[in-house]
């Protein structure tokens, strides 16, 4: 266990978290980056408590803790994915053949059951790189397995289900290959085994709590990624201050609990198919930056993201960095030819 001294300078609702020794880590930046949260109240960290990765104050073991990332299924036929509504962060996107498939940060919660649990994909690496995580994954195309030989993500714990299978154990409820699931304590412990750390060196994105706020209007954003059965829409409830989340026009749910994100944040990127073994495979560029829309605390505001140092940051139209509602949040990344079709109603 690392030992750090934290110093907080606190002004008005602002927190900065200064760590002597290293850069600090941890920040709840100003309110006045993202629309309808002005005026809020930021529980202050303390000694023992920080902020992890989905903005909630936690143990600071907890908040320090590596996250893991696990690659999930999003066929029909693995309907529905375990362990979703206890991740911190979400990400969704296409694979192939208008499939869609998830991949999921987990460092504040630790779930028995998360699964079913299918194969890599260079975006997926990338992503699960940006938080220097711990990947589980079940083998993947031919180009991401030849990345993560090639030591292309040096921030990357490789937690793949071909080499680390006792790890790993397949479920009698779906047939193969939407069968393989993991616990996240198993993901730690496969770290420990193989003495890779077990420590985060990743931030967390800028959370604010929000002020009370009067969203009465119940809006409704939809993302058809391709067939009906794929696509994606989030209405707002803002009695609960959360997004319900729709897939293929059914509530979306974690062995019965709905999956009700906090934000929703759209990432529109550049897609390309891709030569692997995989046919109809594609792959997005997520280096150039783009356009986005944010969905937090009842409002969706336009905005922006890029890359910086290696991190994936979204901004406001004004370009400032967009702070986020505590709580989970999703990542729908979707093709820019797509984008036309997206609604808000």
């Amino acid at each position: 266990m690392k030992t750090y001294s934290k110093y907080y300078i606190v002004a008005g609702s602002c927190v900065v978290i200064i760590t002597l020794g290293v850069v600090a880590r941890w920040f709840w930046p100003s309110t006045s980056s993202f629309p309808g949260n002005n005026n809020s109240t930021t529980p202050q960290p303390t000694a023992a408590l920080l902020p992890g990765l989905n903005g909630t104050l936690v143990p600071a073991e907890t908040a320090e803790r590596r996250p893991s990332a696990v690659g999930l299924d999003n066929h029909p036929d693995a309907r529905p994915t375990t362990g979703l509504s206890e991740a911190d962060v979400v990400y969704e996107t296409l694979a192939e053949g208008g499939i869609t498939r998830f991949l999921a940060i987990y460092q504040t919660k630790a779930p028995e059951n998360v699964g079913p649990i299918r194969s890599a994909r260079v975006y997926f690496n990338e992503l699960a790189a940006e938080w220097g995580a711990i990947y589980a994954h079940v083998g993947g195309n031919s180009d991401a397995l030849a990345a993560l030989k090639a030591g292309s993500y040096p921030g990357l714990a490789n937690a793949d289900q071909y080499f680390f299978e006792p790890y790993f154990h397949r479920v009698k409820t779906r047939p193969a290959p939407h069968n393989v699931h993991t616990s996240i304590d198993q993901l730690r412990q496969l770290a420990k085994d193989n003495q890779w750390s077990t420590q985060t060196e990743a931030a967390p994105w800028a959370y604010q709590q929000p002020s009370p706020q009067d969203h009465s209007n119940k809006q409704t954003i939809t993302i058809p990624f391709s067939t009906p059965k794929y696509t994606v829409s989030y209405t707002y409830d803002p009695v609960k201050n959360v997004y319900i989340r729709k897939l293929g026009g059914v509530a979306a749910t974690d062995n019965g609990v709905a999956i009700t994100p906090t934000n929703v944040l759209i990432q529109f990127a550049q897609s390309f198919p891709t030569e692997t073994d995989t046919i109809g495979s594609i792959s997005f560029n997520l280096d150039r930056g783009g356009k986005a829309t944010i969905l937090s605390n009842g409002v969706a505001a336009k905005g922006s993201w890029k890359k910086v140092a290696g991190r994936t940051r979204f901004y406001t139209d004004t370009g400032t960095e967009v702070t986020l509602s505590p709580g989970q949040t999703w990542v729908e990344i979707v093709p820019v030819e797509l984008a036309t079709q997206v609604t808000i109603k």
